[in-house]
């Protein structure tokens, strides 16, 4: 293929005449991020809707229970990262070009510091600048993780006796949602700074280090009481989580007159 050949299938592509360059077709028209604003606002008032719904809803076990709340909550703050991506994090208006070469103009960015960043595979978030967009796809996937959590805890009770409870549950999936709580916030105040996800500076990495270890040190604190629970439990007699009935007994084997 020649090189003329080349551009005309690049003309064509464009929606232009092979020969001329002539436009053939009408550039689609862009909508104005204003537009999009009230449909915004309205996804965000829902989410915040079914979140309050379901701060008065008991749907299984704790466990099961808080795993959607705070899911739904977190989702609601990662949503409220688009407001960033908007308009808010944005300089103004800018005009760049599209794949074929076309000026287009846009308001609002992803990138803090770079605006346009990207690089990393599959994803494409920013290699060379802040990214709200890691922190933002964090906050709208936590409901997932979180009933993800509680769903292999359940699993793993089957096998290992001292999950079985429930209060057990609770506590190990509660120790998720906060390790999982900061990881967003480290990395929105990481791309809020204008730093790439995947360039860290010591801040970063100390941040990341004292969730690591208070995260480990709240779930190893959880099974050491667990086990010490069911330990006691079976020497009582009793299953963990269950309230022993010595004061009930008692009351059945005696009277208040003593006759028995």
């Amino acid at each position: 293929m020649t090189p003329e050949d080349h551009q005309a299938a690049r003309r064509l592509m464009a929606g232009r005449d092979p020969g001329t360059g002539k436009r053939l077709v009408k550039p689609k028209l862009a909508m104005h991020p204003r537009a999009m604003l009230p449909g915004h606002v309205l996804l965000q008032a829902l989410q915040q809707f079914i979140a309050v719904m379901l701060l008065f809803q008991r749907v299984g076990d704790p466990a099961l229970t808080w795993a959607p709340r705070a899911g739904i909550g977190l989702s609601v703050i990662g949503m409220a990262l688009a407001s960033f991506i908007r308009g808010w994090a944005s300089t103004g208006p800018r005009t760049v070009e599209d794949a074929y070469g076309n000026p287009v103009s846009l308001l609002g960015q992803h990138g803090v510091g770079a605006p346009d960043g990207y690089g990393m595979p599959i994803t494409n978030w920013s290699t060379t600048g802040g990214d709200l967009r890691p922190p933002h796809f964090i906050g709208l996937h936590s409901i997932q993780v979180f009933v993800l959590a509680v769903l292999i805890l359940t699993a793993l009770a089957a096998r290992v006796s001292w999950l079985r409870g429930e209060r057990v549950h609770a506590h190990l999936t509660g120790v998720v949602i906060l390790g999982y709580t900061a990881l967003f916030a480290i990395t929105a105040w990481q791309a809020m700074r204008g730093q790439s996800l995947i360039h860290p500076d010591a801040a970063t990495w100390t941040a990341l280090a004292v969730t690591v270890v208070v995260t480990g040190l709240l779930a190893a604190l959880t099974i050491a009481a667990a086990r010490r629970n069911e330990v006691a439990s079976a020497g009582d007699g009793h299953s963990p989580d269950v309230l022993p009935m010595r004061g009930l007994v008692g009351s059945v084997g005696r009277d208040d007159t003593g006759i028995l």
